[in-house]
């Protein structure tokens, strides 16, 4: 019994939370831009079978064709940039809140 004890007490000592969190947001990320780079990937499917389907139709049906292109370059840049291409996107957008709230941004000062 106090043996078992006696290692309980040794393995939760040597946790390190600031390493867990940090290996789980690895995960996540690694997670994460695996599920976008798949949802990618049915994106372009998806739009070669619409186009596939709008060709056959021989111009009856209706097709949208700036949503088809949409979906090319969105799917084609969530499959090859998965999680980067969304911490790149949060990261301008941090970067343009950061220029509007300081006064650092297109003008180049603050205005009077």
């Amino acid at each position: 019994m106090v043996a078992k004890m006696e290692m309980t007490v040794v393995l939760a000592s040597s946790i390190n939370l600031g390493t867990f969190f940090d290996n789980s947001k690895n995960a996540i990320k690694s997670w994460g831009g695996s599920f976008i780079g798949v949802i990618g990937a049915f994106m372009l499917v998806a739009a070669a079978v619409l186009i596939c389907k709008a060709f056959i139709q021989h111009g009856r049906g209706q097709t949208n064709w700036l949503m088809l292109l949409g979906m090319i370059i969105v799917g084609g840049c969530f499959f090859v940039g998965g999680f980067d291409i969304m911490d790149n996107l949060a990261n301008v957008g941090k970067q343009t809140l950061n220029d509007l709230a300081t006064g650092t941004g297109i003008g180049g000062g603050k205005t009077p």
